[in-house]
């Protein structure tokens, strides 16, 4: 088990990749959007913002444990 573990989290796919440059662009979008509609209030508009931050820095953070930057548990190697 150890063993599949640090190989696997040594490999970095072109999908890691692609989404970690997908991610932010999506986020400055998304965000630029929401915050230039007049249409909504104030409140809403701030709440579907930080909803929208706290949903992509989940997942990049499960993107960058992909790339074996956040260890599950402490390896002495």
């Amino acid at each position: 088990m150890e063993m599949l573990m640090s190989e696997r989290s040594g490999r970095i796919s072109f999908l890691h990749v692609f989404l970690l440059w997908l991610l932010p662009v999506l986020i400055a979008m998304i965000v630029y959007f929401i915050l230039l509609n007049p249409e909504w209030p104030n409140l809403l508009r701030a709440t579907v913002s930080a909803a929208l931050a706290l949903i992509f820095s989940g997942a990049m953070l499960v993107l960058l444990r992909g790339f074996g930057q956040f260890p599950t548990k402490h390896r002495d190697s």
